[in-house]
């Protein structure tokens, strides 16, 4: 009976039976723990196989990919060019000699000597030599050109296949994923089909799943030419092309034109010294040696040719005015196929951006079911198994999807003849799971007693489901600190970053510079980020003693920073402070959390916020909101669109975590 109970609840993964754990017994229980233990696993990897870097550089390189290929166009231009140079260098002078006598019997009859020094001046000769190097040298300009033209097509035809090995290891990772799911999925599937729970039309679904994962994934395997791309798993963000700025380089581009003009010299000089008939005459006076008259006078004479000039104009112009529409064809069609390329290019960008929320969505749903399953709610374990299947297929063929874009970014290059620059490619806005509706970075402040009180996976859930990225922990003497050790290594996997919140007020007094710049060295162990909070117009003497102890503040500041020349230094600081204060920190540290409490209206805080925006990187300031001030979720959003969209910060912060979680109902 336990058995029937457990394949039914097994079989129900796919039919979607309403079975639920608790209709088992100790046994049964167990078996299903097992599969929802399996489910987390695949689900926690798939989230670190998919996280999406959005750094240019690995953009650049996948788009820069080397491809040691020489078109041999490059060959003929040197060719010619040499040509060109040997021909110059014969200068039409030429000797000729011959010695005969008028019979072979020795010393009978008179030897006669030959000897004549020629120069040809114009057919193969001299002016014609100068001629035929000048054709060839315009030739290896244009075959040189015209290199440079195919070794770019070839390059980014070379690219294209290359293309392929970026995403290998990513595609083959998530295909292992899902087949770990499959595999014991399919043995309870084939269980209930010989057990006449289920038919062989269901089983066969499954078992085509499997077939098609090791089949896939033994060619990629097996082939050494993918043995690098699997080591890396790479999942590049999505990229647009600055079309305009592509078309505007086509334009400015004279390569064609200056290949047209080459072109239409060789139509006008093209063998003018071999095409002209040629008048020929030879004038010669022999000269009586000592009067006498038998042959043995002196002969002289001058031998010429005289070029007569044949025009073909008509000829000519047609051959001219084809180069001329030629020229112009080129440059019409060169942008027509680069909008074209980019017309292809956009239809993709919208299948990755469905496919993108397709992902979204199917993680949004597992996510909810996990988390439901945290909180012992009633869920449905045929439920969760099909949405993990579910986020399983979007994820491989959003990287599919991704793939075929790059390849279409690198189509738009290869048409438009545009050397491929980093200027031309545009992030797309399309955000990450992590978005959650949420713009820009999120960051919240995590002190000891809510730490203490909530455990580090409703803590991780939480961040999650409000798309929190960055964590400001309290390293105080209440932390537990068994459980932060834990907590920090989990947010490395989870792509976290924290942030170690320490500081005294008495710090900022000279006499504690040294012992503050020893606590920053021990925290930076912890996290590898501190963040600071120190106060000093908190001091009941601060506005009398406020320029004393601001200077005393930023020279602890320096004093850290000595110390601590590399590591990541945040600070918080209140809206009040003199602008030169802001300007000093701008130099000394990492980032800028500024309190700004105490209103729930956009106007009032810009205007509070106004010496921080003019004296701080807008990179380094974090606009830090009180959850306390708003009214619910959907107020605290209203007011970080505003400031996003005035400011142009991007980077929030909120004080605190206990009563976020308590304001949302998540308790």
């Amino acid at each position: 009976m336990v058995r029937y109970k457990l394949t039914l609840l097994l079989v129900s993964v796919i039919y979607m039976y309403p079975l639920t754990v608790q209709s088992l017994d100790f046994q049964g229980q167990r078996e299903a723990g097992q599969l929802w233990r399996l489910i987390q696993q695949v689900y926690q990897r798939l989230d670190t196989v998919l996280h999406e870097t959005h750094a240019m550089n690995d953009v650049n390189k996948v788009l820069l990919q080397a491809c040691d290929v020489e078109h041999p166009d490059s060959k003929l231009a040197h060719a010619l060019r040499a040509e060109a140079d040997q021909v110059k260098k014969n200068r039409g002078l030429s000797i000729r000699g011959a010695y005969t006598t008028k019979s072979l019997t020795e010393n009978e009859g008179d030897p006669s000597a030959y000897l004549e020094l020629s120069w040809d001046v114009w057919r193969q000769g001299y002016l014609g030599n100068r001629q035929q190097a000048r054709e060839l040298g315009h030739q290896a300009r244009i075959a040189g050109m015209r290199a440079q033209v195919e070794q770019q097509k070839l390059t980014y035809r070379c690219r294209r296949y290359k293309l392929s090995q970026t995403f290998t290891g990513l595609l083959s990772r998530l295909l292992s994923l899902k087949l770990e799911l499959m595999e014991p999925v399919y043995r309870i599937e084939k269980r209930a089909y010989f057990k006449s729970w289920s038919y062989l039309d269901d089983l066969l679904v499954s078992e085509q799943d499997i077939y098609l994962l090791r089949k896939e994934l033994k060619n990629l395997n097996s082939d050494p030419y993918w043995d690098n791309a699997l080591k890396q798993a790479l999942n590049l963000p999505v990229i647009d092309v600055d079309i305009d700025a592509v078309i505007a380089l086509i334009r400015k581009d004279d390569t064609q034109q200056r290949i047209g003009l080459l072109e239409k010299q060789l139509i006008r000089e093209k063998n003018s010294y071999r095409d002209r008939d040629r008048l020929r005459l030879f004038l010669r006076k022999e000269f009586a040696v000592g009067g006498s008259s038998n042959n043995d006078g002196v002969v002289a004479g001058v031998r010429f040719t005289i070029p007569l000039e044949k025009k073909h104009k008509q000829q000519r112009d047609f051959r001219l005015a084809y180069v001329d529409q030629k020229t112009e064809l080129s440059a019409w069609e060169r942008v027509t196929r680069t909008r074209a390329a980019y017309q292809s290019l956009n239809e993709q960008m919208q299948r990755v951006i469905k496919q993108q929320y397709r992902y979204l969505r199917a993680h949004e749903r597992v996510r909810r079911s996990l988390v439901e399953k945290k909180l012992d709610h009633e869920v449905q374990l045929a439920a969760a198994v099909t949405r993990l299947r579910a986020v399983l297929d979007a994820g491989i063929e959003l990287v599919r999807s991704k793939e075929e874009l790059y390849r279409r970014v690198n189509e738009v290059f290869l048409v438009s003849r545009v050397d491929f620059n980093p200027d031309l490619i545009q992030l797309n806005s399309l955000q990450t799971k992590k978005y959650r509706a949420r713009p820009g970075e999120r960051s919240i402040y995590l002190w000891s007693r809510g730490f203490n009180q909530y455990s580090n996976e409703q803590i991780f859930d939480f961040l999650e489901a409000k798309g929190i990225s960055r964590v400001l922990l309290s390293a105080g003497k209440a932390v537990e600190r068994e459980k932060m050790k834990r907590f920090i290594s989990e947010a490395k996997n989870k792509k976290i970053k924290i942030e170690s919140i320490i500081g005294n007020n008495n710090w900022t007094f000279t006499k504690h510079h040294k012992g503050a710049s020893l606590a920053v060295s021990a925290a930076m162990t912890v996290s590898g980020a501190v963040h600071l909070d120190i106060e000093p117009h908190t001091f009941a003497e601060y506005k009398k003693n406020r320029a004393s102890y601001l200077k005393q503040y930023l020279a602890m500041i320096k004093q850290i920073r000595k110390v601590s020349t590399d590591e990541s230094i945040s600070v918080a600081v209140p809206v009040h402070w003199p602008a030169t204060v802001y300007a000093e920190l701008d130099s000394s540290v990492n980032g800028v959390y500024v309190m700004a409490y105490g209103s729930d209206k956009p106007d009032v805080v810009i205007r509070r916020l106004q010496k921080v925006l003019e004296n701080i990187s807008n990179r380094k300031i974090v606009i830090v909101l009180r959850v306390s001030d708003f009214a619910d979720e959907w107020a605290l959003e209203n007011m970080i669109a505003a400031l996003q969209q005035r400011t142009g910060v991007q980077r929030y912060g909120l004080h605190t975590f206990r009563t976020f979680i308590k304001k949302a109902g998540a308790e």
